[in-house]
This record gives C-alpha cells, structure tokens and sequence, in this order.
C-alpha cells in the first residue's frame, strides 16, 4: 500500500509540474511607469488621470502598439486605471499573447491602442528606446549661466548642433543657453540628456534657450537615438544627448 500511495503521490506531482510548465507566461507590455502622483499639475494642484508612461522598452509590445514615452494609459479594456501597480497587477494576470485594448491620452487628445502582450525578455536584453536631438552641449559655472542669461540653476551652452539633426530643423544654434526642455529646468548637460532621453520617439518638445540676451522657444520633434550611436559608435561623450 504504501509503495502504491508514493507511486501515486509522484504521479500527482509529476502531472502537476507538467501542466506548470506548460502554463503560458505572464503578459508583459514593455514599459516603465510612473504613479500619477509623481505628475501633479502645479496650475490646479489635482492628480493627473491614469498613469503616465515614463518609457517605451525596445522592440516590446508597447512600441509595436506606436505607445510612446509621455503618453498616459488612462484605461484597460475599457476599465480606468489610476496606479501603476494596479496597471501591472492587470497586465500580469493575462497570459503572454493575449490582446488588450489601451485608451491613452497624448498631447490633449484621446484614442485607443490595441496591443498584444509578450513575454518578458531576460533583462540583459532589455533596452529602453531613447530619444534623441542631435545636440552636444557643455556645462557653466554659475557666474556664466547669470551672464548668458540664465540662472543659478538652470543653463547649459550648446557646443554643436549635429547636420540633419531634429535641433537643427528646430533652428537650435551653437552658442544657445538651454533653460529648460519641457517645462523641466536644464542644470546640467546630464539633465539635459536624461530629459530629451525621455520624451518620447515622434514628440515635439519644447526648449526653452536664451540668445544674444532674448528668450527664445524652439519644438524639435524627438527622434530615436541614431543606430550608430546606440552601439557606441560616433559619440561625441558627455557632452552628447
């Protein structure tokens, strides 16, 4: 009997983790996210609706569904959704492959993207889709940035523009003070390259630059890191964004 208890208890237990391993993995979207509470506007001091994606992982999902960083996933299958954790809890508990139906909001408008869960790649593989504007700019001391224009705080110089570049159709020139970029203040060419790097691929954005002592408001539209530069190739160091 008991020999007959354990071969049924294996048998069990064999069966069991045959059906696990066949279970599909968790559905994965291939974004990073914020809380709606890290996005107050500061004009009426409420809480933005949804959640507001905060980057577009490469090749994922997210991407294939045109979603771009900035855009606010403000529902799921037709059910609101107002925290991150609440977005991902949802997304986790469908299987890898199944459709869902996103409303977002982008640039004051609203629409609706269908997209098809994947399966979370290993993590070495996981790169977050920069965005890009094909400037170099360098660091003042604070005297500096008060006597181009700028404040304490805020101000870095641009030290070239790259031909071709999304900066130079927007008209950014060498010799510019960057202010800010979004609304966002610019105190160093670090912040800078952190803040366009998070736009999002096909957005315009707004700089904010000081020239020969008058204040200036340039739009380039965002575009994706080139090729070239993502594999270390050409790039011109800190300075680049």
């Amino acid at each position: 009997m008991c020999r007959i208890g354990l071969a049924l208890l294996s048998t069990m237990v064999l069966g069991f983790a045959a059906s696990a391993a066949t279970d599909p993995p968790p559905g994965w979207l291939g974004v990073m996210l914020d809380d709606p509470q890290q996005a107050v506007s500061e004009e009426n001091a409420t809480v933005q609706p949804g959640v507001r994606i905060r980057g577009i992982v490469a090749d994922g999902p997210a991407e294939e569904a045109r979603l771009r960083a900035q855009d606010r996933i403000v529902a799921m299958d037709g059910e609101a959704v107002s925290r991150s954790a609440e977005l991902m809890t949802r997304l986790h508990a469908l299987p890898a492959g199944t459709r869902v139906v996103l409303t977002v909001q982008r640039n004051g408008r609203e629409f609706e993207a269908d997209a098809r869960l994947g399966e979370r790649p290993d993590g070495s593989l996981l790169r977050l889709r920069r965005g890009w504007i094909g400037v170099s700019a360098i660091n003042l001391p604070q005297s500096l940035r008060v006597h181009f224009g700028g404040t304490e705080d805020a101000g870095v110089m641009v030290a070239a523009v790259e031909p071709g570049s999304p900066a130079e159709a927007a008209g950014l020139r060498v010799g510019d003070l960057v202010i800010a970029v979004g609304g966002e203040k610019v105190g160093s060419v670090g912040a800078l390259g952190a803040l366009i790097a998070e736009c999002g691929i096909e957005n315009p954005v707004e700089v904010a630059v000081v020239r020969d002592g008058a204040d200036l408001v340039v739009e380039p539209v965002v575009a994706a890191v080139p090729e070239r530069r993502e594999k270390g190739t050409g790039d011109e160091g800190a300075g680049r964004e």
